[in-house]
């Protein structure tokens, strides 16, 4: 249990279960910050390091980060780990601020960014490179930068190109023949054709896949020993 009797404010957040198709545990919850209202921004530490996320009893703490925040502007980008969320009861937590001495909690913190996203090999925010799970840190190869323009959820990047962002090779992605998933926001230009939106491949003859659009078409490749072995894809449009 936390003590947050320091902390001078905060704001409920309710989890209808219309929005809950079946109980989840463990689910990453999405804040828009500019629904929360004046007090918020008023009191809130500019970078939002006061920030921090409780369950319904308003003491138990859970993972959190703050992947944005402007208070001149009054919009922000938060996300918590709920431990649960009810497809059948209004799940509610609670948003703490306003509390000037507060530290944000580190990132290996068990109520800091990297838990948020424990269940994940790789989470990238466009409007930052950093990975948020930990896993890789900074890109060791970046020729964009972060932002640029609106994205589904808070900002995104704009790629031309050659663009791409790089990360050293990580065993996070290595999945074996297990199940993976892959999702991603994405707008593409008028000739979209060949680029990797995400890849684990150092060419022809190694194992890995990539996730990219080729001839109106998204594509998920499997690659194994011996070149391109699975392609599955669906058409779509710009």
């Amino acid at each position: 249990m936390a003590d947050l009797g320091s902390w001078g404010f905060f704001a409920k957040v309710s989890i209808q279960p219309s929005e809950v198709p079946s109980d989840r545990t463990g689910f990453p919850v999405y804040v828009d910050l500019s629904d929360l209202d004046a007090t918020f921004f008023n009191e809130v530490q500019s970078d939002g390091a006061d920030i921090r996320v409780t369950e319904s009893d308003r003491s138990t703490l859970v993972p959190r980060e703050v992947e944005s925040i402007d208070t001149g502007a009054q919009t922000g980008e938060l996300w918590f780990k709920a431990p649960s969320l009810s497809s059948s009861n209004v799940t509610d937590f609670y948003v703490f601020f306003g509390n000037a001495s507060a530290s944000a909690p580190a990132v290996t913190d068990p109520n800091g960014r990297n838990a948020v996203w424990s269940d994940y090999a790789g989470v990238r925010h466009n409007g930052a490179t950093e990975d948020s799970t930990g896993n890789f840190g900074a890109p060791s190869q970046n020729t964009v930068t972060p932002g640029g323009a609106t994205g589904q959820i808070g900002d995104a990047t704009l790629y031309s190109g050659g663009d791409e962002v790089q990360y050293a090779s990580n065993t996070a992605l290595d999945f074996g023949t297990g199940d993976f998933h892959i999702s991603a926001w994405l707008q593409v230009g008028d000739t979209p054709d060949g680029g990797a939106v995400i890849d684990l491949y150092s060419g022809d003859t190694s194992p890995g896949f990539m996730f990219k659009w080729r001839s109106g078409m998204a594509l998920l490749t499997a690659d194994g020993a011996n070149g391109y072995d699975q392609r599955f894809g669906n058409n779509f449009s710009n």
